[in-house]
């Protein structure tokens, strides 16, 4: 077996997952020494990284965790994923919040997969940029690569098309053979 650093490797993709994930619980854990919030958001979840509950997320003010992944609150109107979880504070706004938090996760088994270099370019850049006619109909989450994250996640709340979910996963799985 080797690894390939060009990102082809799911080995490289968990291997990446750990390094974030363990350098962001120890510097979150120095952070709470001082940072009252930050002690707060980590006795909600009782400092267990491998929380499992959205709402524990969803009720942090700084950071929490998400199965394993760091999850840091930010301002802006977007979430995103690389390594970690960054969850607007606008997401306890929505409908389902809950299922924000499903579906940044999916991307996280995205880039697990994929490795860190070709989700970011093949699944972080176009759902950055909301790339492709999806966006331009009001159908960002029936983007390819947005609805195999639903799929990882286990978001509840949207209904995709089977034609739509087959052309998630064909994008996903080729993305993943070449």
């Amino acid at each position: 077996m080797y690894l390939d650093i060009t990102g082809n490797s799911p080995i490289l993709g968990l291997l990446f997952q750990f390094a974030v994930s363990v350098i962001c619980y120890i510097g979150i854990a120095m952070v709470a020494i001082f940072d009252e919030e930050v002690r707060e958001d980590m006795n909600d979840i009782g400092w267990n990284p491998f929380n499992s509950d959205e709402y524990l997320v969803l009720d942090s003010e700084k950071v929490s965790f998400y199965k394993g992944v760091p999850t840091f609150r930010i301002a802006g109107d977007r979430s995103g994923t690389f390594g970690a979880i960054f969850l607007t504070y606008e997401t306890n706004n929505r409908q389902h919040p809950q299922d924000v938090v499903r579906h940044e996760f999916g991307h996280v088994i995205q880039q697990i997969y994929l490795g860190p270099i070709k989700y970011g370019l093949t699944i972080g850049i176009p759902s950055w940029q909301m790339i492709g006619p999806w966006a331009e109909d009001n159908r960002y989450y029936d983007a390819p690569w947005e609805i195999t994250a639903d799929m990882f996640g286990g978001v509840a709340s949207r209904n995709h098309s089977f034609e739509d979910k087959a052309i998630g996963v064909i994008y996903f799985v080729i993305d993943f053979l070449i």
